[in-house]
């Protein structure tokens, strides 16, 4: 089977480098035509089954653009939500250096072994987001769309891959992206990575981006 994982599209907060968790924005304008885009490719697929998708709303009006075209309703689930940042939602990169220096050098130096009240372990998140795929894994015979966050994406193709989680800025989910997984008699495959071919035109001049 194949697992599409996508990035939901632009919202207001990613325009302007907000750090952003469990905070509900909807898409930007630009962030729904980006969705639109990701319908277009992503309708035409032959085999999908179901479409599972966080419940913060801008997965959920990504995953509701994807969904029109297959035709069929999207399936929510909690443990596909964003990284709960607590204290950190809203701040700009720059704010959170000067408010929590020590955090800060650590998350740079080994994310796993950060701690700041109120912020969610990456170890936890990859095993929610691991546990939430199990349904599209176990019931799911050729294809499920996943549409998520930074995030659980990065951390369940560590998973995937075998790759530490602290190794997990080696791979790379722009907004929109595509990332495919390939499962078949218990050995994966990453065919795809940060795919964002469908925000470009046919002279290859970016206009979704």
């Amino acid at each position: 089977m194949k697992l599409f994982l996508v990035r939901h599209g632009e919202t207001p907060w990613n325009k302007d480098n907000l750090i952003m968790g469990r905070s509900n924005p909807s898409l930007s304008t630009l962030g729904q035509v980006q969705a639109e885009a990701l319908g277009r490719v992503l309708g035409q697929l032959d085999g999908v089954e179901a479409i599972y998708s966080s419940p913060l709303a801008r997965a959920m009006e990504t995953a509701k653009a994807i969904s029109l075209p297959l035709g069929f309703p999207v399936n929510i689930h909690d443990g596909l939500a964003e990284l709960d940042i607590g204290p950190l939602e809203g701040m700009t990169s720059e704010e959170r250096l000067v408010r929590y220096p020590e955090f800060s050098a650590q998350w740079t130096h080994d994310p796993t072994t950060a701690v700041l009240s109120g912020v969610e372990p990456l170890s936890h998140l990859q095993e929610r987001a691991w546990d939430a795929i199990q349904i599209p894994l176990s019931t799911t015979d050729d294809s499920a769309i996943i549409v998520s966050h930074f995030f659980p994406i990065l951390l369940l193709l560590c998973k995937f891959l075998d790759i530490p989680i602290t190794k997990y800025r080696g791979l790379r989910v722009d907004l929109a992206s595509i990332s495919t997984i390939h499962i078949q008699d218990g050995r994966t495959r990453l065919l795809m990575l940060n795919d964002r071919c469908h925000l470009y035109n046919r002279e290859g001049k970016t206009y979704y981006l």
